[in-house]
């Protein structure tokens, strides 16, 4: 009876070392947490198994949506201690942000033979969630750390080996008038260039009314749309932002024409604009400059989400 029970237990021990030899762990992990538009991030499926070797785990990994993949690698270790291997396989993903907002990276799935059923398995790793901002951080600084003042050594009085010299001018107006008059001449001549080279350039007229340039600007994104029956999306892009670009410096009554995304709101908020429209705009303008220079391919929904924005920043702010 207790040669029946030892065996049990050995038995029992052998079985869960199987179970041990063929266990698989997977886990998802990103280097960042929050970034921003166009900033890379590295995501790594980390895959470990014990026992055999020959059989390499197959990993799936998800679709990184709101990223673009620049590059990806792998790496493979083995580890052996007490006759007994591990092998940990490391898969890294380096991503670049193209959409704004939190974005979930869903699980990977690893497929794996398990000896012991002598069947297939598939276990998943957990969701990834990053925040992807429109702007950078700002740098931050220690607390309570105050700048140490530094001491300036003042030099000695130094004593003055000069003496005074006094002398008497004696300058009559017939004298001098020359080069007063040639000098007059000089600065005159240097303001005139200065003001034809520098001259600011005119801002583009703003004479139409609020109503007129409403329909003008609806006009542009009608003509955007057919950028679209070309298959041109990036130049769809293009038409859209200068449409809302023209409409906003109409109605602020300002010239855009050459100022930047940023200093676009940074204006508007100069403006005294609500600040419901200000966000409104900043996030179009911003998606749009994604598509513009950050190579993003945007799907057929988002597409007609930029128009119906556009015509909503036209039409109601």
């Amino acid at each position: 009876m207790k040669r029946i029970f030892m065996t049990a237990v050995l038995f029992m021990i052998m079985a869960a070392a199987a179970l041990a030899d063929t266990a698989v762990i997977a886990k998802a992990f990103a280097d960042k947490q929050e970034l921003t538009l166009g900033e890379r991030m590295k995501y790594t499926i980390s895959v470990s198994r014990k026992g055999s070797t020959s059989n390499s785990p197959r990993v799936s990994p998800p679709e990184f949506e709101g990223f673009r993949v620049a590059g990806s690698y792998s790496s493979s270790s083995i580890n052996i201690v007490n006759n007994e291997s591990s092998v940990t396989q490391n898969l890294q993903y380096e991503l670049i942000a193209v959409k704004q907002g939190e974005i979930t990276i869903h699980p990977a799935e690893v497929t794996f033979l398990n000896p012991e059923k002598n069947i297939y398995e598939t276990i998943k790793t957990k969701p990834v969630t990053v925040k992807v901002t429109s702007g950078a951080a700002p740098a931050r600084t220690g607390a309570g750390v105050q700048p140490t003042p530094t001491e300036i050594a003042v030099p000695p009085p130094v004593k003055s080996e000069f003496r005074e010299i006094k002398f008497h001018l004696d300058l009559r107006l017939s004298d001098i008038l020359p080069y007063v008059l040639l000098a007059f001449i000089f600065i005159a001549t240097v303001v005139i260039i200065f003001r034809m080279v520098f001259k600011k350039k005119k801002r583009p007229s703003t004479d139409l009314l609020p109503a007129d340039s409403k329909k003008e600007a609806l006009k542009k994104i009608e003509r955007a749309k057919k950028m679209l029956d070309k298959g041109e999306v990036k130049q769809y892009y293009f038409e859209l932002y200068e449409a809302v670009r023209f409409y906003l410096g109409h109605r602020f009554n300002m010239s855009f024409d050459e100022l930047t995304t940023r200093e676009i709101v940074s204006a508007l908020k100069k403006t005294g604009a609500a600040k419901e429209d200000t966000v409104i705009i900043s996030e179009f303008l911003h998606e749009c400059d994604v598509v513009k220079f950050a190579d993003y391919k945007p799907k057929v929904r988002e597409i007609e989400e930029m128009y119906l924005q556009a015509e909503n920043i036209i039409e109601k702010i």
